[in-house]
């Protein structure tokens, strides 16, 4: 199971939220998903490809996680996955929960 913050290769279509946010501490679980859509600025897509530098990448997340529970004190805990490597329409490039 992916914790926190990750940046792979493997899908995320099977990724589900920490299991322990499923316990009943929480009200509510929110969940975002972004997809590889068929169009960007009115051209075809038929993939993309995400490159990043591994450990600059993950840094970076980390940041992005720990100022948004610092700005959002009511906010439990904050999940991050982000798949590099090319990925098909449809297909979730970033998993936040």
């Amino acid at each position: 199971m992916k914790e926190g913050i990750w940046v792979g290769i493997e899908s995320l279509e099977n990724t589900k939220l920490p299991s322990e946010w499923n316990k009943g501490a929480f009200g509510s679980v929110l969940e975002f998903r972004g997809c590889v859509r068929n169009t960007n600025d009115g051209k075809e897509v038929v993939a993309i490809e995400y490159e990043a530098h591994h450990s600059l990448a993950e840094k970076s997340l980390h940041e992005i996680r720990s100022r948004l529970l610092h700005e959002f004190p009511d906010i439990s805990d904050i999940a991050i996955y982000h798949r590099i490597g090319k990925l098909n329409l449809g297909e979730a490039s970033l998993l936040i929960g």
